[in-house]
């Protein structure tokens, strides 16, 4: 690869790309369930069959093969989900030491880190750490996320970075006291 591969010479080579007749008929929303067919109906008798594997898995030693596979999507979800039902409980962080609104707000504050590092896995959000995070770099990746104006990506501030790290922070520091 060239060393003077640029933005714009990636522009020019995506609109050089013609789509095919096949990726023109098929893309069509009025075609969706002609995709779904062809693409998704032959894995249904293998997905049910895994479901049922999954739940018993689950069942017998609480986590399933396929959980280890993205393991942080996985706790994730499950660790922000536990925190939403603590919060609902209104069980919050069970110490001495911070009073009631603040325990809310670290409560809060820990729920939503773990709400982006959902999104960050989902590609919704582009985390860069605090230690690495240099305005060059933030332009640049910037600058790539514009160019992809298909896909909405956030690239995270300095500002977001260092909230994203504080609920990490406070849930390292508060993880004993998590309980109902």
């Amino acid at each position: 690869m060239s060393k003077n591969f640029t933005i714009k010479t990636l522009r020019k080579m995506l609109s050089e790309i013609e789509p095919t007749s096949w990726d023109k008929f098929i893309d069509n929303p009025k075609n969706n369930w002609l995709r779904w067919t062809i693409y998704n109906l032959p894995d249904v008798p293998r997905d049910f069959y895994r479901k049922i594997k999954r739940g018993i898995q689950r069942g017998y030693r609480g986590w399933a093969d396929e959980d280890i596979w993205d393991f942080d999507v996985y706790l994730a979800t499950l660790i922000k989900q536990g925190l939403l039902k603590l919060q609902k409980d209104e069980q919050y962080l069970d110490s001495d030491e911070p009073e009631i609104l603040e325990r809310k707000q670290y409560l809060q504050t820990i729920i939503n880190s773990f709400h982006t590092a959902e999104l960050i896995q989902q590609g919704k959000y582009w985390y860069i750490p605090s230690e690495e995070w240099t305005l060059a770099k933030y332009n640049q990746v910037k600058e790539v996320t514009d160019f992809r104006k298909n896909r909405d990506i956030i690239v995270m501030t300095l500002d977001d970075v260092k909230r994203y790290e504080k609920g990490f922070e406070y849930f390292r520091r508060y993880f004993f006291n998590l309980w109902d």
